[in-house]
């Protein structure tokens, strides 16, 4: 079975270039995105997030709200575009922030993420002050996280 944490963040494509699992060419020495299956990602419910942001506080771990252009931020989850095309018909849950780790890589709301940017409208995020594996780690500790495992 693939675990994301047997592949390094910052992968390179083989001499003469590859496919990633996004389906996107890389050439020979390109970084390529890795993948992290939705069932072993976090999941916030947007009710949860009172919650989340007082147990960060508490831990301590800054976190910052901003709003982004969607291409700065790292996605690393296939797609569903039927979810994403339910999202954009749906401004409360399209605006509600997506997690992300202090490099930017998107903790929860890849599909929201995709929502804006197939829109071209900027993202509303709360940053960790924890980098990717080490942000995952503190999610997977919040009491209210979700996992979405596969029976």
């Amino acid at each position: 079975m693939y675990h994301w944490w047997e592949h390094p963040l910052d992968q390179r494509a083989r001499p003469g270039g590859e496919i990633g699992l996004n389906g996107k060419f890389y050439r020979g020495g390109e970084v390529m995105p890795f993948y992290v299956p939705r069932d072993e990602m976090p999941q916030i419910h947007q009710e949860d997030y009172g919650a989340l942001l007082a147990y960060l506080k508490k831990l301590p771990v800054g976190v910052e709200r901003k709003v982004l252009p969607p291409t700065m931020l790292k996605p690393h989850q296939r797609i569903n575009k039927i979810r994403v095309e339910s999202l954009k018909s749906n401004p409360a849950i399209l605006n509600s922030e997506c997690w992300v780790s202090k490099d930017l890589y998107i903790l929860d709301g890849n599909h929201r993420w995709e929502g804006h940017m197939e829109l071209g409208t900027n993202v509303p995020v709360y940053i960790m002050e924890r980098e990717f594996e080490e942000a995952m780690k503190v999610l997977f500790d919040f009491p209210l996280v979700q996992i979405s495992r596969k029976a």
